[in-house]
């Protein structure tokens, strides 16, 4: 059975026509950008972050390894060897050019695979204060203090992350958040983790699609409600929900233009509940999606975080 056999939403699967979606509000494109680089060198790399820009993402992932004899952070899946592999500071520019123009919200996943969590820390540290005019800013509580255009989430290594808030609190302001997990596979590890008091310097809230996390039972009735429950949960600890990875096959178009059905229940599904950050690997099919279909879907609307200063 396949992975969409397995999931399918049974009220999300009839081919309806993206001009006879209900009409809302608009939000801002939940889609998020999964692994922009490559393992296979700087010019495959650029190409990927390149692709993700220029379908309008606002949010968008890089893996690192932190490597002290060869600069800093490597933006690699598995391999630890510059130059092939471009570090962060140089492959990011272009990233950090686009959205200081660009209005609305941004998000940069960083996900850490490897280092040591002191020194990684360290130079996390130092480098995103070469950003801080244009970052969100928090208490060491990870209260929002200011809304920048930019906002980042540490991913990946939880030792790295939980050594940049330590060391980042004793200085008094945060320049980045978080992510957690439920630490465990099962409904009722996700209820109680939502239970808990939100943690400091925590500000996402991870999760694998594909695990019984949120395929619970593996059953579709009740999928989309479970996926609301989880979101609503996550709202009242100021979590941002962020699902990984979600890819979809065969997009079915009509007339040149794309319709809903089997293929986009996930997404679907998604968005309905008030999903914050979907990632995918459909970089400019997940934009044209969102265009289309996905703006026009009904959805919970998510309850808004205290207003902030802007940045000065």
């Amino acid at each position: 059975m396949s992975f969409t056999d397995l999931l399918c939403v049974s009220v999300l699967t009839a081919t309806v026509p993206a001009s006879e979606q209900p009409a809302s509000a608009e939000r801002a494109c939940p889609f998020a950008g999964h692994n922009c680089y490559s393992d296979f060198g700087l010019r495959i790399s650029n190409r990927k972050l390149a692709m993700a820009l220029q379908a309008g993402l606002r949010v968008i992932e890089v893996d690192v390894h932190h490597v002290r004899s060869a600069g800093g952070f490597v933006v690699t899946h598995k391999s630890r060897n510059p130059p092939s592999e471009p570090l962060l500071d140089g492959f990011l520019k272009p990233l950090w050019a686009r959205w200081r123009e660009e209005p609305g919200e941004h998000i940069l996943v960083i996900d850490f695979k490897a280092g040591r969590p002191d020194l990684a820390a360290r130079d996390l540290d130092r480098y995103l204060a070469d950003y801080r005019e244009v970052l969100s800013t928090y208490a060491p509580d990870g209260t929002l203090r200011t809304r920048g255009h930019i906002s980042v989430c540490l991913s990946g290594s939880s030792a790295i992350g939980r050594a940049y808030i330590d060391l980042a609190s004793k200085k008094g302001e945060l320049l980045a958040l978080r992510d957690t997990g439920p630490g465990g596979a099962k409904r009722e590890a996700m209820r109680r983790f939502l239970q808990r008091p939100r943690r400091p310097g925590v500000g996402y809230l991870t999760l694998d699609f594909a695990s019984r996390v949120i395929r619970a039972s593996g059953t579709a009735p009740d999928y989309l409600d479970w996926l609301r429950e989880i979101v609503a949960g996550a709202r009242r600890r100021r979590y941002k929900v962020r699902v990984y990875t979600l890819d979809v096959l065969g997009p079915k178009r009509v007339d040149g233009r794309l319709v809903s059905g089997a293929w986009d229940a996930h997404w679907a599904a998604c968005v309905r509940a008030g999903v914050d950050m979907i990632s995918t690997d459909n970089y400019a099919l997940a934009a044209e999606w969102w265009k289309q279909i996905g703006c026009k879907l009904v959805t919970d609307r998510p309850t808004p975080e205290p207003r902030a200063p802007s940045p000065q």
